[in-house]
């Protein structure tokens, strides 16, 4: 079972921000938000020193997807 660690502040959407000296910020996802979105195969975050103003999505990311179709399967007989 995961922890809500008290010091972190978070979104609706399963993210989170964690506050650090200097004005910087940490950010991630949730062990929940991990688990529904599978892998992620893509991350581009803001360069640093770039300002992020609060209720914006500064960064973008894709997870890959599965398909049925995809599956491979050994011939019958």
């Amino acid at each position: 079972m995961s922890s809500t660690p008290e010091h972190l502040k978070y979104t609706k959407e399963h993210e989170w921000v964690e506050k650090r000296d200097g004005g910087r910020v940490r950010v991630g996802i949730t062990d929940h938000a991990q688990m529904q979105l599978g892998d992620i195969v893509f991350v581009e975050n803001p360069k640093a020193g770039d300002r992020v103003e609060a209720g914006t999505r500064p960064a973008t990311w894709s997870r890959s997807r599965r398909s049925p179709s995809c599956t491979r399967r050994s011939p019958a007989g």
